[in-house]
């Protein structure tokens, strides 16, 4: 058998190289999202209503409210973002545009994650002690459908509960995913962005809307990743 002579043997192990680096790239892990934090802001419960009444009348009153859960919170936005070859002092060597982010996913999640291949499906026994009831807004509730949790580079995670967050007042298709980490101590809440879409806000739109446990008693702590498509 013929033998390579240096040349070629060094034209390929080149071409091996950026194979590799590139499949790296492809499916690389979730990276720290920079955030820019705008507004928040809270509704507020239905106002009392009044009756009038005197002494010997009986007065038939139907009651509608609404009232602000205290255990839930949302974040939401726009996605900006890129791939890029770069050495360890963040010089850049080469640089992807990413033209559309529909598919890339926002990690909200109350703790850092060090295992991104060891994510698992969340649950009512994972989940903060806050949702973790029968409520009305309780975990199960909120989460109450499941499927097939998948990512450009994490999944399948099969039986994923997941719930759609509202967009122009109704039921849309922007959706929350429930992981926890390979110990079941840190939550994440994935939300699957779709580039440009309608938002929860009349006329505004969005990339992606997370719902997210938060309890009103305390301040809760989230960490934010994003995994490019």
């Amino acid at each position: 058998m013929m033998k390579m002579n240096t040349k070629k043997q060094l034209i390929l192990a080149a071409v091996m190289a950026m194979a590799i680096s590139l499949a790296s790239i492809a499916y690389a892990d979730p990276t720290g999202g920079v955030v820019t934090v705008g507004a928040s802001e809270s509704g507020s419960g239905s106002a009392s209503g009044t009756v009038d009444t005197t002494g010997g009348n009986v007065t038939l009153v139907n009651v509608t409210g609404t009232q602000i859960t205290s255990n839930w919170a949302g974040f939401y936005g726009f996605i900006t973002g890129g791939l890029q070859l770069a050495d360890a002092s963040s010089n850049v060597f080469y640089q992807w545009t990413v033209s559309n982010l529909t598919n890339s996913v926002v990690y909200a999640a109350n703790g850092t994650i060090s295992n991104w291949a060891g994510l698992q499906a969340g649950s009512q026994a994972l989940a903060p002690a806050a949702v973790a009831t029968s409520n009305t807004d309780g975990y199960n509730n909120t989460f109450s459908s499941t499927k097939a949790f998948q990512s450009a580079g994490l999944g399948p995670i099969a039986s994923t509960p997941f719930t759609t967050t509202y967009q122009g007042g109704s039921s849309g298709s922007l959706e929350t995913y429930s992981l926890a980490d390979s110990t079941g101590d840190v939550n994440v809440w994935a939300g699957m962005a779709i580039q440009n879409t309608t938002s929860f806000k009349t006329g505004q739109q969005v990339d992606y809307q997370i719902l997210a446990p938060a309890a009103s008693s305390a301040t809760t702590t989230y960490n934010f990743y994003l995994e490019l498509p």
